[in-house]
């Protein structure tokens, strides 16, 4: 057998999603490891049968083990998941700093550390001891104030981590759950912080500034490119922000940053070639190049792409070290099983899935391809070489070069697809190109600081002009990236593919590429099309209905209508700050590339305040504002632009309809000495279904609203009383008279926060009464002929 590990990891595999899926103690995972083992013992023939379902259980024993609380001091079950003031006492396992910005100008950073902690106090209370891990941030300017190896005490707020804002967004509670971090603490600088036992710079965290100094030799202070290079060779992520990684990850080629494959083992295939051209021997070279591999990979901080890298990097030097065999996937097997033996949580982890499955695809799916490849570019085999065209010959190692760079972006592409599409929500059809030069590039560059780190010591001139070629090829990376991003259909937002069709996908590709495709087609060309069938099924189904979706934006409030086939709609966008980190995240979750309708409902800035964002980056063709003058600057702003980027402008008044919106309220253009008094009132109108929409409208402009006639009998009714006051609400819900009530309240600002007494007030209106700071963002999903209505909520 080729890979006898292969199936030993499936099976492992299967065992820890087993375990994940199934709420089983681990007393019944043992039993039931005990009955498959005890045939597996006196068995030999049926043998076989028997311990593949033993692994299976050893990974969920492994899984339930790692998942469940065990210890009656486990943080768990001392600290609430509610906010409360606390002092811990723990040790610094690791320090993260990244920028608080987009562009890092403020230098402002956030400095993250995970303490391992020993003790735990609750406001005034007493200690008592604690096992477990928090994450502790605090903003900082420069160095972060917590070291690795410090035993620290802090005073913060803690509390559990945020769950995703909405439907498809990055839920961050579950993503450190698997991590085994269930709690995290802000403090506000270092009269927070007692140091208790200090501790030097760690060595790789030495060795890493020393590297950022060598590599920043010759160059200003603040080169945009020297930073790429940090981030690109040791890890240094503070230079990365949004706006230098964007055109990275639109072009496919944000996985450079991570310390994964290509920098291991590029740095390995140097130093090997660099010992054999001195003559040291074969298995000399092995144990000199593992130890400097495992160096690198502390001194990048511990990445888990970079651990998850050097681990299968250790097999197989190890194996040529020993002169075995190498075979890829079968290394990789041996890699995986290490790292989910250690860690199971690890199989849940984007970064693992998308570093196994890309080097898996190239091992499975390349060998295909190249067939295909040398199929295509094959001559003819009974003329002799020195007969063919000279420019023929010429051309040959380019060519070579280039389809074999195509050909492994091809597969890498094809194993990372759906996981792309899970995890990041972009389609990059340009990485298939963009790959194929920026990844050399990046090679070019990381070697470059390579010999720049080697030289400097002996020959620091020498390194400095190892610095120039690294600089000049990080700088050609950043611009090659942005070119292909600017290509026409480069790139598109997607919403998250349904399990079941990725599942489907992979079992196609598979099918496919293998060659029992096309030596069975009796069979394999029938499940083929059944796979199609189901992914494509499940895929209609998850994204074939109309949806509503409700997100509160700390004082504002946004909606976003999403028909299949039909337009879709925005109200409302937020602040600049809810645009940055919720409505605009959102929409890409929701794979939105371009909006055919933006409406400003009125001009208070916490609804419109980053309307010229949202033409910016999407150009809605079609802009409804209020028919009342307003005197907002956000508004001015929103005519302004919506004049400059030549957008049609509609001022509906009572009883225009602009499918599927019936607008309610103004009636007219006659100005209001506030922008709350003139915000529009629409009325949302499908199959058997009618939703009420009223934003901020205040007491003068609901008097004025409930004066004229109203058509009774919503099914649903969403409100934000904060400036109207609840009188007028209460007033429109009893003449509504609404199945559902939507209160988009908000606990800041105060003046807007409802008492609890008029809360219960309201819950005496409707028979559901939602409130948003409870609900956290509400989605209404609508069946197909829009007589049901499914609401579901996603509570912080």
């Amino acid at each position: 057998m080729r890979q006898p590990l292969a199936p030993i990891i499936i099976a492992y595999v299967f065992g820890i999603v087993l375990g994940d899926l199934l709420d089983l103690p681990v007393p019944g995972w043992l039993l039931l490891g005990f009955v498959l083992l005890a045939p597996c013992l006196r068995l030999d023939r049926s043998r076989p049968w028997f311990l593949l379902p033993l692994l299976m259980v050893c990974g969920a024993v492994s899984l339930t083990l790692s998942q469940k609380t065990i210890s009656p001091i486990d943080l768990r079950r001392v600290l609430a998941p509610e906010p409360s003031l606390v002092t811990v006492r723990g040790l610094v396992e690791r320090v993260d700093l990244r920028a608080t910005t987009t562009t890092a100008d403020d230098g402002v950073l956030r400095a993250t550390a995970r303490l391992r902690l020993s003790a735990l106090r609750v406001g005034n209370g007493r200690w008592l001891p604690v096992i477990g891990t928090l994450l502790a941030s605090t903003k900082t300017v420069g160095e972060s104030p917590l070291r690795s190896g410090q035993r620290v005490e802090v005073t913060g707020v803690s509390e559990a981590p945020a769950r995703a804002f909405a439907r498809g967004m990055f839920d961050y509670r579950a993503h450190l759950a698997r991590r085994g971090i269930f709690h995290q603490l802000e403090f506000e600088g270092p009269g927070d912080l007692r140091v208790l036992v200090d501790a030097p710079p760690p060595l790789t965290d030495r060795f890493q500034r020393w590297a950022m100094r060598v590599l920043g030799q010759g160059f200003p202070a603040g080169d945009p490119a020297i930073g790429m290079l940090w981030a690109l060779c040791v890890g240094w992520l503070v230079p990365l922000t949004v706006e230098v990684a964007e055109p990275f990850m639109r072009s496919g080629t944000m996985h450079l940053f991570a310390i994964s494959g290509q920098h291991v083992a590029l740095i390995a295939g140097i130093l090997v070639a660099l010992l054999r051209l001195v003559r040291v021997p074969r298995r000399a070279v092995g144990w000199l190049v593992i130890p400097i591999l495992w160096f690198y990979t502390a001194a990048t901080g511990w990445q888990p792409s970079a651990v998850r890298s050097t681990i299968m990097m250790t097999v197989i030097v190890l194996g040529w070290t020993l002169e075995r065999p190498v075979d890829l996937l079968n290394s990789l097997a041996a890699a995986a099983l290490l790292i989910l033996i250690w860690d199971p949580q690890q199989l849940f982890q984007a970064g693992f899935q998308l570093s196994f499955c890309v080097v898996a695809s190239i091992g499975l799916f390349l060998p295909r391809i190249e067939q295909w490849r040398r199929r295509l570019l094959r001559t003819d085999p009974l003329l002799p070489v020195e007969l063919r065209p000279r420019w023929q010959r010429w051309l040959d190692a380019p060519v070579r070069w280039v389809t074999v760079s195509v050909a492994v972006s091809l597969a890498a592409w094809l194993g990372s697809l759906p996981l792309i599409m899970a995890y990041f929500h972009l389609l990059t059809p340009v990485s298939l190109a963009a790959n194929i030069v920026v990844v050399h590039l990046g090679s070019l560059a990381l070697a470059a600081a390579l010999g720049s780190v080697l030289c400097f010591p002996i020959v620091p001139f020498l390194a400095e002009l190892f610095n120039h070629a690294a600089w000049f090829f990080s700088h050609a990376m950043a611009s090659s990236s942005a070119w292909f991003a600017q290509w026409p259909g480069a790139w598109c937002y997607v919403r998250t593919p349904p399990l079941t069709s990725i599942a489907c996908y992979y079992a196609l590709l598979w099918l496919l590429m293998s060659g029992r495709f096309w030596r069975q087609r009796r069979w394999a060309i029938p499940t083929a099309f059944a796979l199609a069938l189901i992914a494509v099924g499940a895929w209609r189904h998850e994204h074939d209905h109309v949806r509503l979706s409700i997100l509160p934006l700390n004082g504002g409030h946004a909606l976003y209508l999403d028909q299949p086939g039909r337009d879709n709609w925005l109200i409302d966008c937020g602040d600049e700050l809810a645009w940055r980190f919720r409505t605009r995240p959102f929409l890409q979750a929701q794979g939105v590339n371009h909006l055919d309708h933006f409406v400003g409902t009125h001009g208070d800035i916490r609804h419109i305040g980053a309307a010229t964002n949202v033409l910016a980056d999407y150009a809605p063709p079609r802009l409804v504002l209020s028919p009342v003058p307003q005197r907002s600057t956000a508004h001015r702003r929103l005519e302004r632009a919506a004049e400059e980027s030549r957008i049609a402008v509609l001022r509906p008044v009572a009883g225009e309809v602009i499918d599927p919106w019936t607008v309610f309220y103004p009636a007219g253009s006659s100005p209001q000495p506030r922008a709350d008094s003139s915000a529009l009132v629409m009325r949302l109108e499908l199959t058997g279904v009618s939703i009420l929409h009223v934003p901020d409208l205040d007491r003068d402009g609901a008097k004025i609203w409930l004066a004229t006639p109203q058509v009774g009998g919503v099914q649903a009714l969403v409100v934000s009383p904060a400036a109207g006051g609840v009188i007028a609400v209460e007033e429109a819900i009893g003449q509504l008279r609404p199945k559902l009530l939507i209160v988009v309240d908000s606990v800041v600002p105060a003046i807007d926060r409802l008492r609890n007494q008029t809360k219960d007030r309201l819950r005496q209106l409707a028979p559901t009464v939602m409130f948003t700071t409870e609900t956290g963002a509400i989605e209404l999903r609508f069946s197909g002929d829009g007589n049901d209505l499914e609401v579901t909520s996603f509570p912080r």
